[in-house]
């Protein structure tokens, strides 16, 4: 830091060569200082700079609020710096702040040898003025300048000193007795998305330009420090976390707190399904306001959410495809995966139309879908070749059976998809009772033990029967 300092010195001289007597000695010292903590020599009286801790900042959005400065101390060098008579020292503030007269400053003078009082002119935002009382003898003296504020009146408040003014007989103070640091606002509101999940980036940002960003805690959220891209590293926590992101400038600072939720974890009982088939899913992670939910595409998914349990939900595939399952919890954050909703065969097809078969017979059933296999529910009424389809009725038992087609899916996963027909075996009659002869234009009554049957005859041209 340059320190610049002129002194002028102007002597009044009388009498011959050998007799030298100075009539008046005046000091005038200009003395303009860049910011410092520590005291510095005037040229005479020595001047121990006020500070705010560094900057004094305001606030954003911006609240008028006053900030109490260190002692500004004035010493001096020695006898005579303080000189004989009454001074006026006026202190004023930078150009868009103003002294608080909430809390009006005193002063000390130690040991008081010299300086015999110093009194204040009262409290004025505009600057104020210190009478000071010297004798110009005794001790070297100091006075202390204690409890002065200081505050912005507008945002846009610039750095600057104090600088101060005296009418005479101080040596040494002129204009910049003090600056106690940058006076400066606090930095805009952050602003952005202040809640994310694990592994979500977000930008952060401010409107005052040039500052840099931190984070206080970089295992939980990190931030560049240029950019304000907020990451959060792996692996995530169980529970929220919070974490406060920093903007400074200029030793002030604004603060943002952010909140960093976790994800659900993977979704349990999800693989390849079917159309027209439903699945139940759960995830292990819960929000606990029941405010959490699944969604797909190409399938309908039933929430249980409703009757008071979050995490499970029903599954049921309706058109084929790629299909998209998501888990949102109620803080936003999800988890997704991908499951393929496989097509269901074709209609089974009996070439007869009847999809029925007597004991002891059998048939050749169909499928358009080609690579599946064959079963039936039921084996004590029906069997049927697994790769041909070939329905053997039962000799013995009859009723409704259940053939299977069956296509196991092309994704790897061993996932199956089948289509099922009600498939009928009917029983044989009984043997027919009755004579086996009749005379032409003569009829006889034929019976069986079976009911339910309908009667015909082979050849209408030579007998016909009634029903």
């Amino acid at each position: 830091m340059k320190k610049f300092s002129l002194l002028f010195l102007t002597a009044f001289i009388s009498g011959n060569s050998d007799r030298l007597k100075a009539s008046k000695i005046f000091f005038l010292a200009f003395l303009f200082c860049c910011f410092s903590n520590s005291g510095f020599a005037q040229g005479g009286v020595v001047v121990t700079q006020a500070t705010g801790g560094g900057a004094v900042c305001g606030t954003s959005p911006f609240i008028p609020s006053c900030t109490t400065l260190t002692d500004i101390v004035i010493t001096e060098s020695s006898n005579f710096d303080f000189a004989t008579g009454t001074d006026v020292l006026t202190l004023i503030p930078p150009t868009g702040w103003q002294f608080c007269t909430s809390s009006c400053p005193t002063f000390s003078v130690t040991p008081g040898g010299d300086v015999t009082s110093v009194t204040g002119a009262g409290c004025f935002t505009g600057s104020i003025s210190l009478t000071i009382t010297s004798t110009g003898v005794g001790l070297h003296d100091q006075i202390r300048i204690i409890g002065l504020t200081i505050g912005p009146l507008t945002p846009s408040a610039a750095p600057g000193p104090i600088t101060a003014t005296v009418s005479t007989g101080i040596n040494g103070i002129s204009p910049g007795i003090t600056d106690f640091g940058d006076l400066a606002m606090n930095p805009g509101i952050i602003t952005g998305n202040l809640t994310i999940c694990w592994g979500q980036n977000t930008v952060l940002s401010d409107a005052t330009s040039g500052g840099t960003w931190s984070s206080s805690n970089s295992a939980i959220a990190t931030i560049d420090v240029n950019t304000g891209v907020v990451g959060t590293p792996a692996p995530q926590n169980a529970t929220p976390q919070t974490v406060t992101m920093t903007y400074a400038k200029g030793g002030c600072f604004a603060t943002a707190v952010l909140t960093v939720n976790p994800n659900p974890s993977p979704i349990v009982g999800v693989h390849d399904i079917c159309q027209n088939v439903c699945y139940t899913i759960s995830d292990a992670v819960t929000s606990g306001t029941n405010n959490d939910f699944f969604t797909s595409t190409l399938v309908t998914v039933t929430n249980s959410a409703p009757l008071g349990r979050s995490g499970v939900a029903q599954l049921c595939g309706v058109n084929a495809g790629a299909a998209t399952v998501t888990y949102t919890l109620g803080t936003g954050c999800f988890t997704a995966t991908t499951l393929n909703v496989n097509p269901i065969p074709q209609p089974i097809i009996d070439p007869t139309g009847t999809y029925k078969l007597c004991q002891g017979s059998s048939t050749f059933l169909t499928d358009a879908t080609n690579g599946g296999n064959w079963s039936s529910t039921n084996t004590t009424l029906a069997t049927i070749d697994p790769s041909f389809g070939q329905v053997f009725a039962s000799t013995t038992g009859s009723g409704l059976d259940t053939i299977r087609y069956t296509v196991v899916t092309l994704t790897g996963t061993g996932t199956s998809c089948s289509i099922d027909t009600p498939f009928r075996i009917n029983p044989v009659p009984q043997a027919i009772v009755g004579t086996n002869s009749v005379c032409v234009n003569s009829t006889v009554q034929l019976s069986d033990a079976t009911i339910g049957g309908v009667w015909s005859s082979a050849n209408n041209s030579i007998a016909t029967i009634s029903n």
